[in-house]
Parts: C-alpha cells; sequence; structure tokens
C-alpha cells in the first residue's frame, strides 16, 4: 500500500502548477465591477507613495536652508508644510485601505455565494463519501486565503511595486 492515497479529496496530493492562468481568470472574474475601486486604490497607492517620500525631503530642507541659518519663520513654514502633507498621506491611505477592503468584501461575497450554491446543488452521495466537517473546512480557510490575498497580498505586491516605481522618477 502506497503512503500517498489516491482519492481526490487528499489535501496531501499536489494540488498544480504555482501559477494557474485558468485559475486567476476564474478569480479575476470574481472582481466584476469592482475593478475601478481596485485600480483607484492603485492611483491612491501610488501618490500616498510620494507623498511619504516627501516627509524626508521636507526634513532635509528644514534642516539645511532653516534650521542651520537660523530662519525660524521659515521652519514653521516647513513644518506646517510638514503637517499637511503627513495628514494627506494618512487620508490617501486610509481611502486606499477602505476601497480596497469594500472590493475585497464584495468580492469574497460572490465567492462564498457561488460556493455556497455549488454546495447546495450537490447531491447526497457525495456528502456520504465526504465528511462534512472536511467539507466545510475547506471552504471557510480556502475562501479565507483568497480574502487574504485580495485584501492584504494585493495591496502589499502593489504598494512595493509602487514605491519602487515612485522611488525610480
Amino acid at each position: 500500500m502506497s503512503a500517498k492515497s489516491s482519492t481526490p479529496g487528499d489535501e496531501r496530493e499536489v494540488m498544480g502548477k504555482a501559477y494557474d492562468a485558468v485559475l486567476v481568470r476564474r478569480l479575476w472574474s470574481y472582481v466584476g465591477d469592482q475593478k475601478l475601486k481596485l485600480f483607484l486604490a492603485v492611483g491612491l497607492l501610488l501618490f500616498g507613495a510620494a507623498t511619504e517620500l516627501a516627509g524626508p525631503w521636507l526634513s532635509k530642507i528644514a534642516i539645511d536652508k532653516y534650521i542651520a541659518t537660523g530662519d525660524i519663520e521659515g521652519l514653521f513654514w516647513i513644518v506646517l508644510l510638514f503637517i499637511v502633507v503627513a495628514g494627506i498621506s494618512g487620508a490617501l491611505r486610509w481611502s486606499q485601505v477602505y476601497l480596497t477592503g469594500e472590493a475585497g468584501q464584495m468580492i469574497m461575497y460572490r465567492l462564498r455565494r457561488d460556493v455556497y450554491n455549488k454546495l447546495q446543488e450537490l447531491s447526497i452521495p457525495f456528502f456520504d463519501r465526504n465528511p462534512v466537517g472536511r467539507l466545510m473546512t475547506r471552504v471557510t480557510s480556502d475562501v479565507q486565503a483568497l480574502y487574504e490575498l485580495f485584501g492584504s497580498g494585493m495591496v502589499a505586491i502593489l504598494a512595493t511595486f509602487s514605491r519602487s516605481l515612485v522611488l525610480r522618477l
């Protein structure tokens, strides 16, 4: 008897290659009308990265031009500008997280709805062959993993990409 089970529901079975274009297209279909929110979130992410980089630049100007020369009035305006830029950066970051979260919730709603409908269509013998606890664990953990991908994984990838893009400019 082999150590590896040949049943289709066995978690130890290799599920396929690391990148599957068909699977990505199927998942992308759940994005639907949320594409605008995601693209807007990416734009906000780019602007947010630029405003975050403005802080150290303003600090350099404050030290070189105003602190070194003792210009208190100029330093006041740079500090005020620094606070405004920090506020804009925070607002952009909050908006980006909000849009991404809202889009992610809608995407996961559609995915959960389709999984629920699929489970409702399955025959009774299917549930006799497969333990319901394992099916429910797989459904909840797989959907949660996809939520983390759409929610934080894509944001982290896009944030890294946008920061590197802004740094090159």
